[in-house]
């Protein structure tokens, strides 16, 4: 068994090494996998992050959900807490940097939705069945989802899946409901 931090460490490093090119080819397969997903053409709301530099870039299906006329939430962390709430995201509104590093909307109570249709959820590693998740390491999507329950997919470039987990999994981890992979080059 991999200690997560180790795996987390290794999987963002295999992120930030992957060539342009490749990395172009496995994002531009999961956006057509996602945009065809039943899921998402029925969702009205949508949560997801608005990804970092070495994550699975985000703003393509921002801008399609917002084609769409679908409403977008983002997440915004209180580290205190270690909690999350889903604060809607419109073309042009402010985003400030987390003590993450992470871009998240203003605080705002009257945008605030965690009652989402689809939440698009982030990490590093996921197992083909069930779907269990190495995230970043907060536990914010594992408290957000016991509390809110919410259709979930997850997008992952193939070395970020597995066929078991490698890693110690536990009772408070939440499954994800379908993890669309990339196509291998």
């Amino acid at each position: 068994m991999v200690k997560k931090k180790e795996l987390r460490q290794q999987q963002i490093e295999k992120m930030q090494q992957l060539d342009r090119t490749t990395r172009k080819q496995y994002e531009h397969d999961l956006y057509d996998q996602l945009f065809a997903d039943p899921d998402f053409q029925a969702a009205d709301s949508i949560g997801v992050t608005y990804s970092n530099v070495f994550e699975i870039n985000t703003l393509p299906i921002i801008k399609e959900a917002w084609q769409q006329g679908k409403e977008v939430y983002l997440p915004r962390t209180n580290p205190e807490g270690h909690q999350m709430n889903f604060i809607q995201y419109a073309k042009g509104d402010k985003l400030e940097r987390s003590k993450f590093g992470v871009l998240e909307p203003l605080e705002n109570p009257e945008s605030t939705n965690n009652y989402l249709d689809l939440i698009i959820v982030p990490g590093l590693g996921y197992t083909s069945y069930p779907h269990w998740r190495v995230g970043f390491g907060g536990g914010y999507y594992d408290r957000f989802l016991a509390k809110y329950p919410a259709t979930t997919i997850s997008l992952a470039f193939p070395f970020m899946a597995f066929e078991s987990p490698e890693w110690t999994t536990y009772p408070h981890d939440r499954l994800i409901n379908r993890v669309l992979v990339a196509k291998g080059s």
